[in-house]
C-alpha cells in the first residue's frame, strides 16, 4: 500500500511545472507550493521576463475586475467581460478577498522594478524580487523595500 503523502515530494521535486501553475499557486495564497514551483522554473532555466509577465497579467487582471465591480458588474458579469475563465473564478475571487487595490498598484509597481533589474537597467536581484512579487501576490509578504534597492 503506498502512501501518497509520503511520495508527492518526491514528485513533485522531480516535475516540471509551467509558469501558469506558479500564477495559480499565488492567486490560491499556496506559499510553499509558490517555493516549489518558482525553484523548479528557475532550474529549469525559465526566462524570468516569462515569469514577470506571468504575474503581471495576473495582477493586471485583477485591477480591471475590481474597477468593473466598483463600477456596477457583480464579479461574474466583470469576470466574463474580461474572458476569465469559469474555473478560475474561485481563485480570482479568493485573491479579490486578499487582495485591495493599493496594494495590487504596489504590486504592479514592484512588477515595472523588478524589469528593470531583468534587463540590468536597476541594481537588485531579479530572482529574489520575483520571488517576492510572488509572495505578495499570494499573500505573504517575504521582502522589504529596502531588500529590493526600492
Amino acid at each position: 500500500n503506498i502512501d501518497l503523502n509520503k511520495i508527492l515530494p518526491f514528485i513533485e521535486n522531480n516535475a516540471h511545472f509551467t509558469i501558469f501553475e506558479l500564477s495559480n499557486a499565488a492567486l490560491d495564497g499556496e506559499h510553499e507550493r509558490i517555493f516549489t514551483i518558482f525553484n523548479n522554473l528557475k532550474n529549469d532555466g525559465i526566462d524570468p521576463i516569462l515569469i514577470l509577465w506571468s504575474a503581471t497579467k495576473e495582477i493586471r487582471t485583477l485591477l480591471l475586475l475590481q474597477h468593473e465591480i466598483k463600477t456596477g458588474a457583480s464579479i461574474d458579469q466583470g469576470a466574463s467581460k474580461l474572458g476569465i475563465w469559469r474555473e478560475n473564478l474561485p481563485r480570482i475571487k479568493r485573491a479579490l478577498q486578499r487582495l485591495p487595490t493599493a496594494k495590487l498598484e504596489q504590486l504592479l509597481h514592484l512588477a515595472k522594478i523588478i524589469d528593470t533589474n531583468i534587463k540590468g537597467m536597476q541594481p537588485g536581484d531579479a530572482w529574489q524580487s520575483l520571488m517576492s512579487l510572488y509572495f505578495n501576490l499570494a499573500g505573504k509578504p517575504i521582502l522589504t523595500k529596502e531588500d529590493l534597492y526600492i
